[in-house]
This record gives structure tokens, sequence and C-alpha cells, in this order.
């Protein structure tokens, strides 16, 4: 069986949750626009929006459409970013619209 991260939960959805990427010592001005230069390698990004939370810092990523994230996910699930190990999976749209980062 698959975890969470794997499978195809929310597939429909143009945004991406990637976690394990940084801690939130490493959060600054800057990474944003690494994000954003990273993953347009994959398509359009519409929006970048970073939660920092006490051990982790929550990244959501926002493409134009649900394609152009169904190329970005698997290139970066597993993928290796300043020695961690991302993990990357589909994002509830509504829950992203609402501003709800916690789902």
């Amino acid at each position: 069986t698959q975890s969470t991260w794997g499978d195809d939960a929310h597939k429909d959805s143009p945004v991406l949750l990637l976690t394990n990427m940084v801690t939130p010592g490493d959060v600054d001005d800057s990474l944003d626009e690494e994000i954003r230069q990273e993953c347009s390698k994959y398509g359009e990004v519409s929006k970048v929006h970073i939660k920092p939370e006490t051990n982790d810092v929550r990244i959501f990523v926002q493409f134009a459409n649900t394609t152009q994230a169904g190329q970005a996910q698997p290139a970066l699930h597993n993928r290796y970013f300043a020695g961690k190990q991302i993990q990357c999976r589909r994002y509830p749209l509504k829950a992203f619209e609402a501003g709800d980062y916690d789902e």
C-alpha cells in the first residue's frame, strides 16, 4: 500500500504541497523566488505560499493547471534539496483557496 504522499488523492488539483524541504530557520526572502524558479521548469507557477511550522515548513505551489502540477509532482517527490528529501503531494484546491493550509 502507498502512503498519502504517493497516492492519487486530489489528483485534479493544480496545487502541490512540499514538505521536508527546508527548516523554519532556512526561510528567507529569497526562498519564494527559488521555489518559483525551480517549479517553473514544469509549468507556469501561479502562486507560492510558505507556511513555517514548529519543526517543518509547508510550501504550497499552485500551477496554472493540473497537467503542469502532474508533471512537477513526480519530479519533486523524493528529490533532495539542501540535504533533505522532499515529500510532494497534491493539495486540495478549495482548501488552498480558502487559506486552509493544515489539511
